[in-house]
């Protein structure tokens, strides 16, 4: 409403910019690969925990000038790969081939089971700001281990979304959740709710997965395109 335009990038920090968003775009992640300095391959995995496969991006750095030598590097990110023609600037200067649909199947971790990184982004950027109020900027899961070292996980909900109870929010993402998941989940009481501000990287990133261990260190892990929000 506001004339906003969206434009979709690709990076790590391995290897700088992937994809460049396409100027003719036929979907909203659209991009180019940026095969002047980097290579791309596919290797057919099975997801951890699911009965699921998908064509991991394997990237190799082509130029001496990289900032770190990768050959078939995998990031645990998958999506669609073509060729076409699209006549947009990229295009003329050979960069033909386009990625879309850019994802990561790397997992969430509760109670022995895994739970595919886009049934995480459905819940905290449709299910929870649908049922409760707030945006997805509101949500986040936080994955870590309790005195007893078992893996538990919480719903971080910021006090700016309106008073909802903990056990509306837990079942409401247990809802949400594939069956088999569901019912470990809620027997084993692995989900918990926090009342906080959700936590943003030092880049100023807010990824849907945050992860703590009892050791003090931290990571956050990106899943789908939401690690971009920031």
């Amino acid at each position: 409403r506001s004339g906003a335009k969206l434009i979709s990038n690709y990076h790590f920090q391995e290897a700088g910019a992937i994809g460049k968003m396409c100027m003719h775009a036929a979907d909203e992640d659209d991009q180019h690969l940026m095969k002047d300095h980097i290579a791309l391959i596919t290797r057919r995995r099975t997801v951890p925990g699911f009965d699921i496969e998908v064509d991991a991006f394997c990237f190799t750095t082509l130029l001496p000038s990289a900032r770190k030598l990768l050959l078939n590097v995998e990031l645990d990110d998958y999506g669609e790969i073509e060729e076409r023609d699209c006549g947009c600037p990229w295009e003329e200067f050979g960069l033909k081939i386009h990625l879309r649909g850019v994802r990561s199947f790397r997992k969430l971790t509760g109670e022995g089971t895994t739970v595919i990184g886009t049934e995480l982004v459905q819940i905290l950027e449709e299910v929870l700001p649908g049922r409760f109020g707030g945006s997805p900027l509101d949500y986040q899961f936080l994955e870590e281990e309790d005195e007893k070292g078992f893996t538990r996980v919480s719903v971080i909900v910021s006090p700016r979304v309106p008073e909802a109870s903990d056990e509306a929010i837990v079942d409401t993402v247990l809802d949400a959740l594939a069956a088999g998941h569901r019912a470990l989940w809620k027997q084993a009481g692995s989900l918990r709710v926090r009342r906080q501000e959700p936590i943003w990287t030092e880049r100023g990133k807010l990824m849907p997965l945050h992860l703590a261990s009892r050791g003090g260190i931290e990571s956050d892990v990106g899943i789908a395109t939401r690690g971009k929000r920031g």
